[in-house]
């Protein structure tokens, strides 16, 4: 990625905490009222001037509306916790676009049923499930354990490259108690098969992903005390994180069925 293409990046990523403050704004509500009141050119210039800001407002708007329907986009901003309180006020609005997005690579890969098993979790209430939350996190980690493990980097990958394999070996005679691949390994197996168009996957995406595992791993405590808002997000982050990684996999089969 050129110079000038990741500035436009950054720029455009520092901007979605204005843009999303800005939809809720009165200011937005009155330039909008000015632009459905105007139906004929603006003569006044204070009423050009609202219009051109309308203008750009649209544009940038449909920009970032684009950006949401990209897996890489959206697993970067939940990486970066700057953007956490916006999540929170649009979590429903961001699960809408998760779930639809998911959606095929559940069926197509049959991990629908796990990945319902969240979902009714945490639709439940105390009163029908009083251990609604472990429940939930068990299918959570499920789903994302299974999914990498088994579909997306399988064992028979890591030990069918060279470079990977060696890593693993090496590993192994460091840690000779070890009987898994380690989580790390196979991210970065995955990471180095595809091009990132925003920023490279680097040790900071590898650990917010071992941090979701973690999170799902609160289910061996007895009292498990979680926000209900927590719990959506929780479930937003390991969301987009399949999307990406289910992403990344297709596009690398895509490539390898071309060689």
């Amino acid at each position: 990625m050129n110079k000038m293409s990741k500035n436009y990046n950054e720029k455009l990523i520092n901007s979605l905490n204005f843009v999303n403050k800005f939809l809720d704004s009165s200011t937005f509500n009155f330039i909008e009222k000015i632009e459905k009141q105007s139906n004929s050119i603006i003569e006044n210039s204070t009423h050009r001037q609202l219009s051109s800001l309308i203008r750009i407002q649209k544009s940038f708007l449909n920009r970032y509306e684009r950006l949401l329907e990209d897996p890489e986009f959206q697993f970067l901003i939940i990486v970066d916790n700057h953007y956490e309180e916006i999540e929170k006020e649009k979590i429903f609005e961001l699960e809408e676009i998760v779930e639809r997005k998911l959606s095929a690579y559940l069926v197509d890969y049959e991990v629908e049923n796990i990945w319902k098993g969240v979902n009714y979790a945490l639709k439940s209430n105390f009163s029908e499930n009083p251990d609604r939350v472990r429940h939930f996190l068990v299918s959570l980690r499920t789903i994302l354990e299974y999914s990498l493990e088994h579909i997306i980097v399988p064992k028979e990958k890591i030990k069918g490259s060279g470079e990977f394999n060696e890593k693993l070996k090496a590993h192994k005679k460091e840690h000779p108690e070890s009987t898994k691949i380690p989580r790390k390994l196979r991210l970065e197996y995955l990471a180095n098969k595809f091009d990132f168009k925003f920023k490279e996957f680097s040790t900071r995406e590898i650990n917010f992903i071992n941090e979701l595992y973690k999170k799902a791993s609160y289910l061996h405590s007895k009292d498990i005390s979680f926000k209900e808002i927590d719990l959506r997000v929780l479930k937003n982050h390991v969301g987009i994180t399949l999307w990406l990684l289910f992403f990344i996999y297709e596009d690398e089969s895509a490539e390898s069925s071309m060689i």
